[in-house]
């Protein structure tokens, strides 16, 4: 389909470069390498009534609380109390509710098993077994309301079938999209007097599909790690069927620490002075031997006395373009017929024009100096899959929570180079959940037009300052649709909203009627489009989902901009919508 055209941004790096490596081996060169493993173990769930109460419903609060379902797997224990007589029949007495909310979209593995997963050994009866449960999957479409008197409101089953046949050892699949929530049911059919405890098993999604990262910082809590003195990818994650737990390998080189201290903050400069090597130009604007402003009639060897002044970046500028403001001849290096003479002379006040139009133009700012500090006695191991490593932590991020602390000496001797370290495990043990801000509902009017390939926003709803990283703010609203199939000629709703930092974002866009295609674009205050939703690596579907990495874009502190929302194609009518903002 043909729609409004995007003109896209580059997008800045947000990752802390540490190519430090050498060309061939140098003396005192720090050559720490720290390696070892990064091991990402099961979550552990345990179904308890006597001491978490009733889980026989599906509501919050009731059902056993999985949590987010990413990488790791979940292991869920539990005890059937009561069964019903027959494994024909359906669960009865006590029914086990679990509910956790997937990531991502993908399919989930649930292994239900009992009985120790073996069929009997003489059961006299080839389809018979000791004991049989029954298993059901929902999605959650609206919570309980005790103040209407309503229940938790559940999908049609996803699955719901016996596991009869399987001999404790029951094993099933389906589809999840990212953000829903699930609810799990395990019931007992039929009891022969053995042991009614279960496992119940929810994969995870494939850690490869992720990128992981592990770095070495100064510091020990993980929300203030600061910049990495070290860092490296993990190799492929390999799965331990028994255990379930998934590992990979992983290599830091040259573990170092890069201080970078502004060009004027003197006090930085003179703190890493004296035990660092200074890594940057002090003076990004000045050239080797170019000043602009000192041309004193002398022989023209370094004279610098050009028309491009200070902004001339040549090392050894012998006045060609200075002869234009200063003097009629440079001579060869200043000892010709004119080198010496008047012409020379007027060659140094050239050297005086250059400097003063070097002054009047705009100069750069001076490059931060980089110093690198070798010698680390100490350091402190994380490893995630947060987008770089000096990333904060955003909702769904898995990460250590607890550090690994490496003593990066030699021996005891911390200013002997070169040491190896190995075997350093690190161990992937939580989920950053989402944090929740705001939630705003539309308030009518906030219907701008489109004129040509420009809207005017003046009337847009101002929603007020964006929560902040790791948050997401959420949007409520009703989409009219005044005729069929309006292909962006309807009332546009449109938002006003300005991030309090530089932010990256992931919008989600959703409606529940199908029957509807609906867009969603992100412009400027200028009136520039800088993100459309339906041309996504997800596609022109619903939930359109977005992140604003995908079109180069980075929100920029106290900038506003507008969320613009479109009709596409549906009926004359309209619907309700969702747009969840998670702030990264």
């Amino acid at each position: 389909m043909t729609r409004l055209q995007i003109t896209h941004r580059s997008l800045l790096p947000l990752t802390v470069a540490l190519a430090l490596g050498c060309t061939r081996n140098e003396e005192g060169i720090d050559r720490t390498i720290v390696s070892g493993t990064v091991t990402m173990p099961p979550q552990q769930v345990s179904e308890n009534e006597a001491t978490q109460g009733d889980n026989d419903s599906a509501g919050e609060g009731a059902a056993v609380d999985m949590g987010f379902q990413g990488y790791r797997y979940v292991q869920a224990t539990g005890d059937c109390t009561e069964f019903g007589a027959s494994p024909d029949g359906g669960p009865t007495g006590d029914l086990d509710y679990y509910r956790f909310t997937p990531i991502a979209d993908g399919t989930l593995t649930i292994d239900l098993i009992y009985n120790g997963g073996e069929a009997p050994v003489d059961t006299g009866d080839e389809g018979d077994e000791h004991t049989v449960y029954h298993f059901a999957a929902y999605t959650v479409v609206a919570e309980a309301d005790p103040d209407a008197g309503t229940d938790v409101e559940l999908s049609t089953a996803l699955v719901d079938e016996s596991a009869a046949g399987t001999f404790g050892a029951y094993q099933t699949s389906f589809d999840v999209v990212g953000g829903e929530t699930y609810a799990l049911m395990v019931g007992g059919r039929k009891s022969s007097g053995d042991d009614a405890s279960y496992e119940l098993r929810l994969s995870g999604f494939d850690p490869n599909d992720s990128s992981f990262l592990v770095g070495a910082y100064q510091e020990a809590e993980v929300t203030e790690r600061s910049n990495p003195v070290g860092g490296g990818d993990l190799s492929e994650w390999i799965l331990d069927e028994e255990s379930l737990i998934w590992s990979a390998e992983y290599t830091m080189s040259y573990v170092l620490e890069v201080v970078t201290c502004a060009h004027d903050d003197a006090e930085c400069n003179d703190a890493q002075g004296g035990a660092s090597t200074a890594r940057s130009a002090a003076d990004a604007g000045a050239p080797e031997d170019d000043t602009g402003g000192a041309g004193t009639g002398d022989s023209g060897d370094d004279d610098t006395g050009t028309a491009d002044g200070a902004d001339d970046g040549g090392s050894d500028d012998t006045g060609s373009d200075g002869g234009d403001d200063g003097g009629d001849d440079s001579g060869d290096d200043g000892s010709g017929d004119d080198g010496g003479g008047d012409d020379g002379g007027d060659g140094g006040d050239g050297g005086d024009d250059g400097g003063d139009d070097g002054d009047t133009e705009e100069e750069d700012e001076p490059l931060p100096n980089n110093y690198v500090n070798v010698g680390l006695t100490e350091a402190y191991v994380f490893a995630g899959n947060w987008p770089s490593l000096n990333a904060g932590l955003s909702s769904k991020v898995h990460y250590s929570n607890a550090p690994t602390s490496v003593d990066l000496t030699k021996d005891g001797d911390p200013d002997t180079p070169g040491n190896q370290i190995s075997g350093i495990e690190v161990t992937i043990d939580t989920v950053q959940p989402v944090l929740f801000g705001w939630t705003q509902e539309e308030v009518e009017p906030n219907d701008v037009s489109l004129s040509g390939d420009s809207l005017d926003f003046s009337t847009a709803q101002d929603l007020g300052e964006a929560t902040g990283l790791g948050y997401v703010d959420t949007i409520t609203g009703y989409m009219d649709y005044a005729t069929d199939n309006p292909q962006y000629t309807d009332i546009i709703d449109a938002f006003a909203i300005t991030v309090p930092q530089a932010s990256g974002a992931l919008v989600t866009f959703s409606w529940p009627d199908s029957a509807y295609n609906t867009d969603i674009h992100i412009w400027d205050a200028d009136g520039n489009r800088l993100a459309e939703g339906y041309l996504s690596a997800a596609g022109d579907v619903n939930p359109e989902v977005f992140h604003t990495d995908e079109f180069g874009l980075v929100l920029e502190p106290g900038q506003t901009y507008y969320l613009a929302l479109f009709t596409w194609s549906g009926p004359a009518g309209g619907h309700e919508y969702t747009i969840e903002i998670e702030w990264q």
